[in-house]
């Protein structure tokens, strides 16, 4: 099997291309991400969660979970990744994964609700402290709760 390419080799490979279709399919093992359901599985198994307290903890359906990670709905939202992230306490860098592997917007620092996101992930403070930091600047908060 061929050694892992960096993005970067995966662009110049493409630029020196002599057409498309030779690209993808000398590079179809590279040109792939795990599902957002495997991602998030193996983050949960990593966790001490069971399915239904994570839902619980989040405020989602366990039904709803479930289907999700059993790769039966589609994508779910930004919001619901940045709830699982902070609930399992994910890291900044799995969490810029996660949302890459949904196609879901990156995390913005110019941005305030997404640098408080950031902050709450980098400082360990779980979804009720990240909803409070939200709330208190009058942004919507993340979940099914919203700001008034």
């Amino acid at each position: 099997m061929d050694k892992e390419k960096t993005t970067t080799d995966l662009l110049s490979d493409i630029r020196k291309s002599s057409g498309i279709s030779d690209f993808l399919e000398d590079n179809a093992a590279m040109l792939h991400y795990p599902t957002v359901a495997q991602y998030l599985n193996e983050r949960i198994a990593k966790s001490s969660f069971s399915v239904g307290t994570l839902a619980g903890q989040m405020g989602y359906s366990r039904d709803y979970l479930y289907k999700l990670l059993a790769n039966e709905k589609k994508a779910p939202s930004r919001s619901f990744l940045l709830c699982m992230a902070l609930t399992i306490k994910m890291s900044y860098e799995e969490t810029v994964l996660l949302l890459k592997y949904a196609q879901a917007a990156p995390l913005y620092a110019r941005n305030q609700a997404d640098s408080i996101i950031i902050y709450a992930l980098q400082h360990g403070m779980s979804l009720a402290e990240t909803n409070e930091q939200l709330d208190l600047h009058r942004l919507p908060m993340l979940g099914n709760k919203r700001a008034n």
